[in-house]
């Protein structure tokens, strides 16, 4: 597939697939599902042998949050709708390169798709002088919408784009004007479960009488705090920073549990369901057009300012909310009908037809199978995801009965995680191969179309 990490690094900042302009130690690339990490596989093998806890933080915890990217990509409405377009593109991509012009909307439907989940890094600003007072610092927010530039440069006042900005409240100095985009409620969801398995491994290490846990424990709070505060990662932090603030909670991992279970529910929520949604709460009266364009796009971000924006403030409660899946689930359908929206059940139901309906013509093209495989597969995710829960940590591994993908090193060398692996039916060097040649081939088209060098 690849000869080792460099090259496909090279490959990811080739094509701008590196996340804004944070360095990473892991990577999921949605168009050929390649899993990637900065890491050997011998180090995860001698952490697993070891069984201390803390030597398998610093590898369990990053590969459940590349893991979680994954299933979204399969088990979400929005994944399966983007899946649905790669493979149609991969089905149609001809050997030649010699493709039908009727046929080349197809592959740059599937390149914006892509595209979408992350607003160029243009749309985000921050302030290039503020200096975060890390944990002790205090943000207030308030929301924008702004419009997209069309391939002439003039804005484009059918695209607009919901933004969240963040302020000091100390010095009441400006922070950050971040994009409330897809990418970010899949960065949250995944956030939280990263952030719940390493919670896991802290306990484990405690009933180890492990001595040094609480040290390891201290920093690790600490950086969690420091990063809800630097304007660089808002992508990561937006919705949880929302979250705290509307719900008064300061626990960060709580903010993070709750952000996941609505950012969950927008990325399945169901084409019917969007012009239901009431936001006269977050937008002001010039802009309620431009809040009926971003619902009839399907903007799901804003969709998650929406709901979110009805949770009561929890200052005063003891512990906020408890953590057990009940109590979370009955706090989202009180928001979900405060924002005009049916119940979670609803909408999960109707998402679960609304994703069984997205399938490829009927052809004897050789992706067609592996779509199905991947569709059948993520149908059985998402069930296990509503009872569950959404972020992955090891009860989903071990208690789910159903298959994950292979992950590779930094050496290229294939290693996995739980006990049943995809079939198959999922042939990785076609499809990293395949998304290779598409990713080649949009080049030219964009050249072709839009003028992109």
């Amino acid at each position: 597939m690849y000869s080792n990490l460099r090259e496909l690094s090279r490959k990811r900042i080739k094509f701008g697939w590196t996340f804004s302009d944070i360095e990473t130690a892991a990577y999921f690339d949605p168009a050929s599902h390649v899993l990637q990490f900065d890491f050997a596989v011998d180090e995860v093998e001698n952490s697993i042998n070891s069984e201390n806890p803390l030597l398998l933080r610093k590898y369990i915890p990053l590969i459940y949050h590349e893991m979680t990217h994954w299933l979204d990509a399969i088990s979400t409405i929005r994944g399966r709708k983007h899946l649905l377009e790669l493979f149609t593109a991969m089905n149609i991509l001809p050997e030649d390169d010699r493709l039908p012009e009727t046929e080349a909307w197809k592959v740059l439907r599937h390149h914006d798709g892509l595209k979408s989940a992350n607003l160029p890094v243009y749309y985000k600003t921050n302030n290039p002088n503020y200096i975060s007072n890390g944990e002790d610092s205090k943000w207030s927010y308030r929301f924008s919408i702004g419009h997209r530039y069309d391939f002439l440069g003039v804005p484009d006042m059918n695209s607009p784009i919901f933004f969240i900005r963040f302020n000091d409240l100390g010095n009441n100095e400006w922070v950050a004007r971040q994009p409330l985009s897809d990418g970010s409620l899949l960065e949250t969801i995944a956030m939280a479960g990263e952030i719940l398995s390493n919670m896991k491994f802290f306990s484990k290490a405690e009933q180890a009488g492990l001595d040094d846990y609480y040290i390891d424990e201290a920093h690790w709070v600490r950086y969690l705090k420091s990063m809800m505060y630097e304007p660089k990662v808002t992508e990561y932090t937006a919705p949880a920073h929302y979250t705290s603030i509307k719900t008064g909670i300061s626990d960060i991992s709580v903010c993070y549990l709750l952000a996941a279970e609505v950012a969950f529910l927008c990325l399945n929520m169901p084409n019917s369901f969007f012009d239901r949604a009431k936001f006269d709460h977050i937008v002001n009266p010039e802009n309620i057009p431009s809040g009926q364009a971003l619902l009839s796009r399907q903007d799901r971000g804003f969709l998650f300012a929406i709901i979110m924006g009805k949770a009561r403030s929890m200052i005063g409660t003891s512990t906020g909310i408890p953590i057990g899946g009940q109590s979370i689930r009955t706090w989202l359908n009180e928001i979900l009908e405060l924002s005009g929206l049916p119940s979670s059940e609803e909408i999960y139901t109707e998402a679960a037809k609304e994703m069984k309906s997205l399938t490829l013509p009927e052809s004897r093209g050789k992706f067609n199978e592996i779509f199905r495989y991947l569709s059948d597969l993520g149908d059985q995710w998402f069930q296990h995801r509503i009872q569950l829960g959404h972020a992955i940590t090891d009860d989903h591994v071990m208690q789910s009965g159903l298959a994950l993908p292979y992950l590779y090193d930094e050496n290229g060398k294939k290693f996995s995680i739980g006990p049943i692996k995809l079939d198959d039916v999922f042939d990785y060097k076609l499809v990293y191969d395949q998304s290779w040649h598409l990713q080649n081939f949009t080049n030219g088209l964009l050249q072709a179309s839009r003028y992109v060098s």
